[in-house]
């Protein structure tokens, strides 16, 4: 009776095994086509227009106007420091919600066009801001990340209002 049981069907182990090598195998089918990277990238990008939109609304809330500063690795939320009766200055805001974010580390190439002006980035976000005013209004920009490792690519742009919209490029 022991052996005829045996031979009836497969273990709960058995069983457990093979579907573990089946989502295994599914995974790595999923990455190497890429669906699962473009997904990385689309969660990068709301992020980054989460953050746009809460700098706007503090902006607004505030009464003070921020900018979004952008360099070839990161982009960083600028709030106005006065040095003087007439000099002012941006500095980043370093913690929070509006800290900086790294786009090197993320795998992004940006690209910047402000008011349909190319921008040549530089290494330091501020040399490449994009205002916020007191009203919550949002510069007129179009920020396109790209990921060489996949050549993927997304489009995050406002037409100088308060919105920011994000679009996956298509190659």
């Amino acid at each position: 009776m022991t052996r005829a049981r045996q031979a009836a069907g497969f273990t709960l182990l058995e069983v457990l095994v093979v579907m573990v090598i089946i989502g295994l195998l599914a995974g790595v089918a999923l990455f190497s086509t890429g669906q699962l990277s473009g997904r990385g990238l689309e969660h990068t990008g709301h992020q980054l227009v989460g953050q746009i939109e809460l700098a706007r609304d503090q902006a607004l809330l505030t009464g003070q106007p921020l900018a979004i500063g952008i360099g070839r690795e990161r982009l960083a939320i600028h709030e106005r420091q006065w040095l003087d009766d007439r000099q002012v200055t941006w500095v980043p805001v370093e913690q929070g919600p509006l800290a900086p974010r790294d786009l090197a580390a993320a795998g992004l190439e940006p690209r910047l066009w402000i008011e349909d002006r190319r921008v040549s980035l530089s290494e330091r976000p501020e040399e490449n801001l994009i205002d916020i005013n007191s009203a919550g209004d949002i510069q007129a920009f179009e920020l396109v990340l790209r990921r060489a490792s996949d050549d993927s690519s997304l489009r995050l742009h406002s037409d100088g209002t308060r919105r920011v919209r994000m679009e996956r490029e298509s190659r």
